[in-house]
């Protein structure tokens, strides 16, 4: 076996890569040695970055998901607590706007949160949803070294684009992989936040014709003082 990110041998693995990073709660995971264990090691940086999205952190939170150590969390980065024994919560809302005489909040993104790291972190989870729905053999295909190497050794700065956004769905956790134009797509649902990746080339990154979808193209568009957090561009 040759691991699918660095492409070195991981015969002798012995952890388990989750398809989606069991801190939300699934389980399933890639078979033995599809990931080595370095590499594997590696990728936890990138799996902590996607808890610490607001909206995610939010769903963790009020649905009591465990975390590895099957404990219910009561905090979050430093700006979101969840209710505890006393009853109360830490949760920082700001008003964003009153409409209809009710009051639209929002709650802030935790200082700890790196967009770099969290755009990798969707890129490894897409590709690792690839790799689970078409197997070791495709996953090893020279046409995908490149969102590789980005998920492994970006360079500096370097940040490939993808499609965000809030659309309402009765499932977790879900992946779908898309074929268009010869070009591979894995649209996630990640606990009511839609991502859609393309797995060759950022700047192939489909239109999403939605109107609560857009495309994340830089760093800042999660800093927006919106309910969901999120600047379109």
């Amino acid at each position: 076996m040759w691991c699918i990110y660095c492409a070195k041998n991981s015969d002798s693995s012995k952890s388990l890569e989750h398809v989606i990073p069991a801190t939300l709660g699934i389980k399933e995971t890639l078979p033995e040695g599809y990931v080595c264990d370095k590499c594997n090691q590696y990728f936890s940086d990138m799996d902590q970055q996607i808890i610490l999205n607001r909206w995610i952190a939010m769903h963790i939170g009020t649905a009591q998901i465990p975390n590895r150590e099957g404990k219910i969390r009561q905090k979050i980065g430093n700006n979101l607590g969840f209710y505890n024994q006393s009853g109360m919560s830490t949760i920082k809302l700001e008003v964003v706007k009153k409409e209809n005489n009710k009051l639209i909040y929002s709650f802030g993104q935790d200082k700890q949160f790196d967009e770099l790291l969290f755009a990798r972190g969707i890129h490894k989870m897409a590709f690792n949803c690839f790799a689970a729905l078409r197997g070791y053999d495709e996953s090893r295909l020279s046409r995908f070294d490149q969102i590789k190497r980005y998920i492994r050794c970006p360079y500096p700065r370097e940040f490939w684009r993808y499609i965000a956004g809030c659309v309402n769905s009765t499932d977790h956790c879900k992946a779908t992989l898309i074929e268009k134009k010869e070009k591979h797509y894995i649209r996630l649902h990640i606990y009511c936040l839609d991502f859609i990746v393309c797995l060759e080339n950022p700047d192939q990154i489909i239109n999403p014709h939605h109107p609560d979808l857009c495309i994340i193209e830089r760093v800042g568009q999660w800093q927006g003082k919106t309910p969901l957090g999120l600047i379109k561009a």
